[in-house]
């Protein structure tokens, strides 16, 4: 049976797990409203365009976030198409919204879910929102970002789906990128799932692009990590995919 995600799932879930951002800028709003109706002319006016403004710059993250998320059918992981692993790694960063999918898609073979979530490293508030809400799932291991629990070579397929963003360290990343490198088997792969710093999404998420990595840093850790990249692509115009292999 396939996997069907709720209307408006992501869009909502940015909600739930941003809710104090969302709280005060209502809070704001309506405060600039009553300044727009009832204060003298001029102070009036500049109420009425902050006002304007800041539901706009609300508006629209949530508006592109519903396209990317709920419309744009991210979650179908086009990108899996004609690949048949038998042993699978999903990395992720303390929300897991994948693994049933890769189960759903790779029924025969063997999905490992990692977390490597750790609350003193990866400080996003959202993250820990939301584990707070969502229990981690049966069958999660946590690890480190130092050490991934599989011997050399046996792992035919690694995601990291909109995860590996919350390493910021770039020593942590490129140690952690080499770590999945040494679990890879050597007809494996990796694919990296990411929103990147650059213009779209500096357009729909203004200053919040700074919590992604841009391209170039990307390339710096694989090439660091000496991993290839065998495929680049966006799956949108604010999503990037990389496949990656060794050399």
């Amino acid at each position: 049976m396939s996997i069907e995600r709720q209307t408006a799932e992501g869009v909502l879930n940015i909600v739930r797990f941003n809710w104090p951002f969302f709280a005060w800028s209502a809070v704001g709003a309506a405060v600039l409203l009553m300044i727009a109706l009832y204060a003298h002319s001029g102070v009036a006016l500049a109420g009425l365009i902050a006002f304007i403004l800041l539901v706009i710059g609300v508006m629209i993250p949530l508006l592109v976030s519903f396209y990317v998320y709920d419309l744009s059918g991210l979650y179908k992981m086009s990108f899996l198409k004609g690949i048949s692993p038998q042993k699978v790694v999903n990395l992720t960063a303390g929300f897991d919204e994948t693994t049933e999918i890769l189960q759903e898609k790779f029924p025969e073979a063997e999905v490992l879910t990692f977390d490597f979530y750790r609350k003193e490293a990866h400080t996003e508030p959202s993250i820990r929102r939301a584990r707070n809400r969502l229990p981690t799932k049966a069958g999660t291991l946590s690890i480190s970002t130092s050490e991934i629990p599989l011997p050399d070579g046996e792992v035919d397929l690694i995601l990291a789906f909109l995860s590996l963003h919350e390493v910021r360290d770039a020593t942590e990343r490129v140690r952690f990128l080499t770590e999945t490198k040494r679990t890879l088997a050597p007809h494996g792969g990796i694919i990296i799932v990411e929103h990147l710093r650059d213009l779209p999404n500096f357009l729909a998420y203004s200053i919040g692009f700074l919590h992604f990595h841009s391209r170039r840093t990307w390339h710096q850790s694989f090439s660091s990590a000496g991993l290839t990249i065998s495929h680049e692509d966006y799956l949108s115009p604010f999503i990037r995919i990389f496949k990656l292999t060794q050399p």
